[in-house]
């Protein structure tokens, strides 16, 4: 038994169920792929097609296989079959995921280290001390 879910930066995770040890502090992905540049909103598992349905906040509307692979984005010029497999998008990943920065392999979301957002400070040098300055046009 296979379970799928997504994050809200728009990754796909794949757990096997029969893996899972109820001792584990929390279970590892089987497989997981970037699906779309920000948060997934909807995902929905098509056995008979063995494939994945998922839309997401980008806007968009994709179909996968059960493997990750790109089938295609509903609305793209380029005609697909879900039955003929030369006609998927796979191996190329939709553009906005392949630049986005969270999908780069060095990104250390991809390398298990959390995100720790930066403090946000303000230069209180002594001359300005953080204050507005109206500037001369």
């Amino acid at each position: 038994m296979l379970l799928y879910a997504a994050d809200r930066i728009g990754y796909v995770f794949v757990f096997s169920m029969s893996k899972f040890d109820l001792d584990q502090n929390s279970p590892r992905a089987e497989m997981f792929w970037r699906a779309h540049a920000s948060k997934i909103t909807s995902l929905q598992i098509v056995d008979s097609d063995q494939v994945v349905l998922t839309s997401s906040t980008d806007h968009t509307v994709r179909l996968w296989s059960a493997y990750g692979e790109c089938i295609g984005t509903f609305g793209q010029p380029e005609i697909w079959n879900i039955h003929v497999s030369s006609s998927w998008m796979h191996p190329t990943d939709p553009y906005e995921v392949l630049i986005d920065p969270l999908s780069m392999p060095n990104h250390g979301t991809l390398n298990g280290k959390p995100r720790q957002p930066k403090p946000i400070t303000r230069d209180k040098t002594e001359p300005d001390r953080g204050e507005l300055k109206k500037t001369k046009n």
